[in-house]
Parts: C-alpha cells; sequence; structure tokens
C-alpha cells in the first residue's frame, strides 16, 4: 500500500505514507494478510486400524433396508474395494491385498459389520 501511496499508482488520493504507517500502528497488522504466510502445523497421525462404531437403534430401525454399492477401484495399481450405501450415503475405502473372492467377500462383511 505505501508503494501504491509513493508511486502515485492511486491518481490524487490523499492517503499519504505517514497516514498508512499510523493506521498500521493502531490497528496491528492485518490477519489476512498474515493467513497465506503462516508454515502448516504437521496434522495427527491417524490411527491405521479400523474403528467399529455401534449403530444407534433409532438408525437401525429407520434404515432396517440398507442398499450397499459395491466396486473395486485402482489407484496406481492398487486395488481398493469401495463401498456407498444409498440414502445414508456413508462411504468406504479399503485396501485389497489381492482380487480373489474370499478377500473380497471378508472385506464386504467387514463393511457390513
Amino acid at each position: 500500500m505505501i508503494y501504491a501511496v509513493i508511486s502515485n499508482s492511486i491518481k490524487n488520493s490523499p492517503i499519504t505514507k505517514r497516514n498508512i504507517e499510523l493506521t498500521e500502528k493502531m490497528l496491528g497488522e492485518s490477519k489476512y494478510s498474515l493467513q497465506g504466510k503462516r508454515t502448516a502445523r504437521t496434522p495427527d497421525a491417524v490411527d491405521g486400524h479400523q474403528q467399529i462404531v455401534p449403530v444407534p437403534d433409532t438408525v437401525r430401525e429407520f434404515y432396517s433396508n440398507v442398499e450397499l454399492c459395491v466396486d473395486v477401484i485402482f489407484v496406481n495399481d492398487v486395488p481398493f474395494l469401495s463401498t456407498l450405501s444409498k440414502h445414508i450415503h456413508f462411504g468406504t475405502a479399503d485396501a485389497l491385498d489381492n482380487l480373489t473372492a474370499p478377500v473380497l467377500e471378508n472385506q464386504i462383511i467387514n463393511v457390513i459389520k
């Protein structure tokens, strides 16, 4: 802003360099100017173990019949079992060791649980 005032980029502006310096001294630095300049903190580690969360009884009663959409997707040649439940919109993605029927069946059973 000071450069814009000194170089007369804003034509016929009544604002001077001293006005800007006094304003910054009174109000402090802008939180918006600092927003993109801070270094990001390292996020907390995610526990890689699957957690089974109990479903409340009211939800079980309302959604007694749930349709589950299942597909195998590949990310960098690594197979993942991707699931999405209709109406609830709960999705999962689990890495697969291989594409054999028992492995797929176990993963689907885990999702259903």
